[in-house]
């Protein structure tokens, strides 16, 4: 912080993981700051919120793309005031890009409706360079009929959606979809419900794999003041949400880790999910499912 004052450095740029821990462990980091870009990620918008009620003034904007596309495809710019409880667009095409939200069959969705984001415009990388050093397309690149240059355009793998307002809504990676005892359950959207439950600081839903036994599981970081317990949690998630989306393990953690590029370790999360003993999954899926007596004392 000494050093950033010293330097008269404004404005930086941090994953979203990173912004995070910021905001929870040292908020006066963003005191000499006068805009901040995040991303990387799903950003919270709890975190956001928090940064804005004690700098409403700073700039503070989501920065959303993949490499592919030159890293910045879509921005939204976050105010006071302006961000609610669940999640925060992805946001508008910055210039020179142009995005289309499809279904399976590369045909336009209508607002409201989830498809995959497609990146088209001058950030469109050739390609990734092949064995002999030259572009060689693949990985999500496609090029229209006629070799038209504008017309190559990026597969994000992005689950997104058009809101009524213009804006992109984020709705988790399509890769990032699994499948339980024949059901398809988006992990991107089990993280975005929990995010907005009244408590919750940060989660990270996964998939545990452990020989034929699969179960949907979750570490969530909470607010110092929250009462909010793992049975809690999914008794939350069940009233909101069909029983096969319901983590079967949820684990409190002070912190969720990071990799080096500020993005959650998935790995060290699975480790930290697996510690969970079987006694401790049973008590919480109990406490979790115990409905309270209705009228008189």
């Amino acid at each position: 912080q000494a050093r950033m004052r010293r330097d008269g450095v404004q404005g930086c740029w941090l994953t979203a993981a990173i912004f995070h821990l910021a905001v929870d462990a040292m908020p006066e980091f963003f005191q000499s700051l006068d805009l901040v870009l995040t991303g990387g990620d799903v950003v919270s918008a709890n975190h956001v919120r928090r940064l804005l009620e004690s700098r409403p003034e700073i700039a503070l904007i989501d920065g959303y793309g993949p490499t592919e596309n030159t890293v910045f495809t879509a921005c939204e710019s976050m105010v006071a005031g302006g961000v609610g409880r669940k999640s925060i667009p992805v946001g508008r095409p910055i210039r020179g890009t142009r995005l289309r939200i499809v279904d399976a069959s590369g045909r336009d969705v209508p607002p409201g409706r989830f498809g995959e984001l497609l990146a088209t415009g001058t950030g469109v990388g050739l390609g990734y360079l092949g064995p002999d050093g030259r572009p060689e397309v693949r990985g999500g690149f496609e090029s229209e009929a006629g070799g038209d240059r504008d017309a190559d355009r990026y597969r994000t793998g992005d689950r997104v959606r058009w809101g009524v307002d213009g804006r992109i809504e984020f709705g988790g990676r399509l890769d990032a979809q699994v499948k339980i005892a024949g059901r398809r359950i988006e992990l991107g959207a089990i993280e975005s419900l929990m995010r907005s439950l009244v408590g919750v600081r940060d989660v990270c839903a996964l998939l545990l794999e452990e020989g034929d036994r699969k179960r949907l599981a979750s570490v969530v970081v909470l607010e110092p003041d929250s009462d909010l317990d793992p049975a809690g949690i999914r008794s939350a998630i069940a009233a909101r949400s069909p029983e096969w989306e319901v983590p079967t393990v949820v684990k409190v953690v002070s912190v969720i880790p990071t990799t080096r590029n500020g993005k959650p370790d998935r790995r060290r999360v699975a480790e930290i999910l697996r510690e969970v003993t079987p006694e401790e999954e049973s008590v919480a899926a109990a406490r979790a499912s115990f409905l309270k007596p209705r009228g008189g004392e």
